[in-house]
């Protein structure tokens, strides 16, 4: 699937983005009611809205390089040795009969 940029989409949702973080800084008291800030920051985020979907379009039509190699360098990797076999378990030493000094 082609991935591809939605403006209007984007648009409305940068529109409505920006009118909830004015809002919300109104309600908190960091601006006024009478602020201008309250007009500005809709109008980003519908340019900002527009703009980041446009910008998805333009990458994604761009043509993709391959990385793949070509088939003539490969090299199969060398073949995995087998593991030497298990040592056999070593027999117990013959207990050592006590010595009898005198």
């Amino acid at each position: 699937m082609r991935k591809r940029g939605r403006p209007v989409l984007g648009a409305i949702s940068g529109f409505f983005l920006g009118l909830l973080i004015g809002v919300d800084l109104l309600i908190f008291g960091v601006i006024a009611l009478d602020s201008i800030l309250l007009l500005i920051l809709p109008l980003v985020g519908l340019l900002i809205g527009i703009a980041v979907p446009l910008a998805l379009r333009k990458k994604a039509n761009r043509p993709q390089e391959t990385t793949t190699p070509a088939l003539d360098s490969y090299v199969p990797p060398p073949p995995v040795e087998p593991a030497p076999p298990a040592d056999p378990a070593p027999e117990p030493a013959p207990p050592e009969e006590p010595s009898t000094s005198e």
